[in-house]
């Protein structure tokens, strides 16, 4: 078991139901369409923003994004030492993408070559750089993870994703954990 990062597609008035009440909809039951992204999205999101630096900044915020509903837990500002032990630990925020930063991420990411993403895609670099699961690896065989072909599938799952939430105008809902 490992970290995953899952996009949820919503339209507006779903959107609108789960902003109204943040801590107890289930917006994963109604989405539109939803795509995991099994250990691989730190990898994903590192290669993207290599293969089209001048996107960067919005692409290293592709699974972690800026907006969000509900009420997010400042962690650092607990009192670990004196806390009560009914204290509520789970925020209920849910980080979301607006659909005008969905359709710019789904023209960035479809602009983006295959040959592009091969060629920024450098598992030496990957690990070296810490990013997870810092077992990324240059074998060719399909049926081995963590290498350029299996990276290169996650890539079009998102492309296909982000280009059907654009042309919905949907919202992202982004969940890592």
């Amino acid at each position: 078991m490992g970290l995953s990062a899952v996009l949820h597609s919503l339209d507006k008035s779903t959107f609108d139901q789960l902003a109204d009440d943040p801590a107890s909809f289930k917006y994963y039951r109604v989405a539109v369409a939803s795509t995991s992204f099994d250990k691989t999205f730190e990898g994903l999101q590192f290669v993207l923003s290599k293969a089209k630096p001048a996107a960067a900044d919005l692409l290293t915020r592709l699974f972690y994004p800026l907006l969000f509903v509900g009420e997010e837990i400042d962690y650092a500002q607990l009192d670990w030492d004196n806390l009560p032990p009914d204290t509520p630990l789970d925020g209920t925020a849910v980080y979301y993408h607006d659909p005008a930063t969905v359709q710019a991420l789904a023209t960035h990411v479809a602009t983006i070559t295959d040959a592009d993403f091969r060629h920024a895609f450098d598992p030496d670099e990957l690990n070296r750089e810490g990013i997870y699961p810092e077992i990324w690896n240059r074998e060719e065989d399909a049926n081995n993870g963590f290498n350029e072909h299996a990276l290169v599938e996650e890539f079009h799952h998102l492309q296909q994703f982000l280009a059907h939430a654009s042309a919905g105008h949907h919202y992202c809902i982004c969940y890592v954990g």
